[in-house]
């Protein structure tokens, strides 16, 4: 299954206290890792697999993602992956 970011750099730094001039290359294992681990430990990997692919659709063809989908992921998981990516991204800024 292709990679897919549940958040955007955007938001991830207007939401912590990372400064803009910080290269998204490397934040992007930290953001991968803490939704691999903590979202698709939380949520179990068939929710994870279908968020995941509902994603890739969204970004790949413009596909809208499901009203209750949608919410899950931008009220729940998404501040998630942004507090779980800033954290474990800390000790390597």
């Amino acid at each position: 299954m292709a990679t897919a970011l549940f958040i955007t750099e955007e938001k991830l730094k207007s939401f912590t206290g990372l400064d803009e001039n910080v290269d998204p290359n490397m934040l992007y294992p930290f953001v991968l890792q803490a939704q691999d681990f903590w979202i698709q430990q939380t949520c179990g990997t068939k929710l994870y697999d279908k968020i995941k692919e509902l994603v890739i659709a969204k970004v790949s063809g413009g596909t809208p993602i499901p009203a209750a989908y949608k919410t899950l992921l931008d009220d729940y998981i998404a501040p998630t992956v942004i507090h779980y990516g800033y954290y474990q991204a800390l000790p390597q800024l």
